[in-house]
């Protein structure tokens, strides 16, 4: 009877009360020397010595690293005397049995070095690493670098680092930085700051601060960019910059609220990571090829301030929600981040996402290898874009998004297949949050693969979520790897259960190409491929459960652009 009076019945055997289980019964059966009786219970025959089996360290009070110079903060380290039974004492730095020799380390010269410690027998070493600096650097993305007449300096996103001679990175705190400006906040002009630390100083970084707003002229304010200026314009009369986040933030700064902006860019590479949050934004390349913004974080990348980037802020542009009616044409965005040569488990990097409604992208390049473009939400129209990747490289919630008369380019990945799309379907939380009719749709592209590819398989897409809606129709597709699927599964999302469509997607040579397993994707009617591809359809303030705000005039925006475009190329 155990404790209640519950019974308990053996799998096998006989049961005995506890009041019968004795010295007496226990000597007269065989249990070996394993066990012994005590207490009136079995129990294992040891005896267990507790006694110190030798030293370990605690090291969080120490540098993980030491500069060249710096003083060695032995005092910190803490030594504790570790027992057959799992406790740790403290050993006293006073003990005199506790010997710590430091001779061997010179904290004037770089180098791996170790420091001996002795107490009560035992030994162990610990590793001291003494490093140079190298150079530092300022990491300047998010930094306020324009300003108006009278505005004060802003350095609270300025993140100072430096290169140490093992290679590795380490963030100066500001406090510890000496600022050095010619800023003056009263008088326009271009001016630069920079930071010392020791006897490093870092790169220089410019600031611009011009007499006044920008003003609009006719509902509409022209920006031009141009990196192959040798300052910006301090003259808000004559808004020329050298830098896209320059002309941001005049822009931003100016309050110009719904009034029409547009941003022309000169050809050049604009090593930037921009984010665009104003609404009825025009940016306009000068070439499709020679106009190129690009960064190159990964989404397991470190942030300045610390954290990792995640996904969607690995983004070297970011269109926010609130830059409706956003529209950009006739340039290229990159993710430059080195996949292909870097082993980390986060490798996303996204070249642009988009979360804003009633977008267009017209003669955009979109390059990047996982999660290259991220057409997350909102109303968005790609027309004769070119967008590369090899996984996932088209991705988002639920849209709608409308890719046409572009070019969609796999590329090869030695160990696994090529996927073009990933998308959920909602662009809430849950598919509670309601789902479109009309998700996203690929219409009339052409399909391309990298040389080599062949040797593995391309796949339309897979479901991120179970709701995902996808469509493909009248497609070209240039290779001959397509996989008979199709489509295939994601996270335990399967395809069979997603909404995948198409209609008559052909081969190189204008043929049909056979449709994935009914069990897969459905082949949609002739009806409701003219309701797919129909944009007064696609794009009206109401799309299965989702409601968006204002009519998408589509087509009188995407002309507006082309012509813009044309003027740019006339000049």
């Amino acid at each position: 009877n155990h404790e209640g009076g519950s019974q308990l019945v053996p799998n096998q055997g006989l049961g005995l009360l506890n009041d019968a289980i004795t010295q007496t019964w226990f000597d007269s059966l065989s249990f070996n020397d394993l066990f012994k009786f005590e207490g009136n219970d079995i129990v294992l025959n040891r005896v267990f010595v507790i006694e110190p089996i030798g030293i370990i360290f605690d090291v969080f009070e120490m540098k993980p690293f030491y500069i060249v110079g710096d003083q060695l903060d032995i005092d910190k380290l803490i030594v504790k005397l570790l027992y057959t039974n799992g406790q740790r004492d403290n050993v006293s730095q006073d003990d005199p049995d506790l010997s710590i020799d430091v001779t061997t380390v010179d904290m004037q010269a770089s180098g791996v070095y170790e420091v001996h410690v002795t107490y009560q027998g035992f030994e162990r070493s610990l590793t001291i690493n003494v490093v140079e600096i190298d150079s530092i650097y300022i990491y300047e993305t998010d930094f306020i670098s324009l300003y108006i007449k009278d505005q004060a300096l802003n350095t609270n996103d300025l993140y100072v680092f430096a290169r140490l001679s093992d290679d590795s990175i380490m963030r100066i705190d500001k406090t510890n930085l000496e600022l050095i400006t010619n800023y003056e906040q009263s008088i326009p002009g271009n001016y630069e700051l920079s930071y010392k630390y020791l006897t490093f100083e870092t790169q220089p970084i410019a600031i611009t601060v011009i007499d006044e707003i920008l003003s609009a002229e006719d509902n509409k304010v022209i920006v031009e960019v141009d990196q192959a200026l040798e300052h910006s314009s301090i003259h808000a009369s004559n808004p020329k910059f050298k830098t896209i986040k320059e002309a941001l933030l005049a822009l931003k700064k100016s309050n110009l609220g719904q009034t029409e902006k547009i941003i022309y860019i000169k050809n050049g590479a604009y090593y930037e990571k921009i984010t665009l949050d104003l609404p009825n934004l025009i940016m306009v390349g000068q070439s499709q090829t020679e106009t190129i913004i690009y960064y190159d974080q990964a989404a397991g990348f470190e942030k300045p301030e610390g954290g990792i980037w995640g996904t969607q802020g690995s983004a070297s542009v970011s269109v926010k929600s609130s830059a409706s009616n956003f529209m950009m044409a006739n340039l290229t965005v990159k993710n430059t981040f080195d996949y292909f040569g870097t082993n980390i488990s986060a490798s996303q990097g996204v070249a642009l996402v988009n979360e804003a409604d009633k977008a267009i992208y017209y003669k955009v390049s979109f390059y990047g290898v996982q999660d290259t473009l991220y057409a997350k939400s909102g109303r968005q129209w790609y027309y004769d874009t070119y967008i590369e990747g090899a996984v996932d490289y088209i991705f988002g919630n639920g849209g709608p998004v409308y890719i046409e008369n572009s070019t969609i380019h796999s590329l090869y990945r030695s160990n696994s297949d090529a996927v073009i799309t990933a998308y959920k379907g909602f662009n809430g939380n849950s598919a509670s949050d309601g789902l479109p009719t009309y998700g996203v749709l690929f219409y009339k592209n052409t399909l391309t693969s990298e040389v080599g590819t062949p040797e593995r398989k391309v796949f339309f897409g897979r479901p991120w979520a179970q709701e995902a809606i996808v469509a493909f129709i009248d497609n070209k597709i240039i290779f001959d790897n397509l996989d008979s699927n199709h489509w295939t599964s994601m996270s335990g999302n399967t395809p069979d259960k997603a909404s995948f469509f198409e209609f008559e997607n052909k081969n190189s040579e204008n043929q049909l190409i056979s449709y994935a397993p009914s069990t897969i994707a459905k082949i949609l009617t002739s009806s409701e491929k003219d309701n797919w591809i129909n944009k007064d359809i696609f794009f009206a303030p109401i799309n299965g459960e989702l409601t968006f705000s204002g009519i998408f005039t589509y087509e009188q925006n995407m002309q507006y652009l082309m012509s813009l475009v044309n003027q740019q190329n006339q000049e």
